[in-house]
């Protein structure tokens, strides 16, 4: 991420990098940011199986079925300082989405970023690709 970005604590466990003119909104489970007709939104969530911590490919191969098939639209990756994820961009009505994941170990975070014009794709990649944990 640039400079022009503020880091905010998404949720308690995950962490993402945000233009500073963006309002946020607190939910408590989950979290919003928004500017204009961008809109960022981000969950997340602890993982085990019989008390421990599913491994984080595993969460990947998981949660990766549950997007489009590639075909369907523009697929990025992420796989950084022990972050592993994947997101999509899909057009919609009203413009642009990009649903992806990021997970470590444990954690799964959740990210749909909304966006109007095709010129702020990779603003929204950049964005998701921020997602760290705390």
């Amino acid at each position: 991420m640039t400079s022009e970005t503020k880091r905010c604590q998404a949720t308690p466990s995950w962490t993402i990098a945000i233009p500073p003119d963006f309002s946020t909104i607190d939910n408590a489970d989950s979290w919003q940011a928004h500017a204009d007709t961008r809109v960022v939104y981000v969950s997340s969530m602890k993982v085990e199986n019989g008390g421990s911590l599913v491994l984080a490919t595993v969460l990947r191969a998981a949660v990766a079925r549950s997007l489009e098939p590639a075909s369907e639209g523009e697929r990025h990756q992420l796989e950084e300082s022990g972050v592993v994820g994947d997101a999509q961009i899909t057009s919609t009505a009203t413009g642009f989405e990009l649903k992806g994941f990021a997970c470590t170990d444990g954690n799964l975070a959740t990210c749909v970023i909304s966006f109007e014009q095709g010129e702020h794709r990779q603003w929204a990649v950049s964005t998701w690709q921020s997602l760290r944990p705390t």
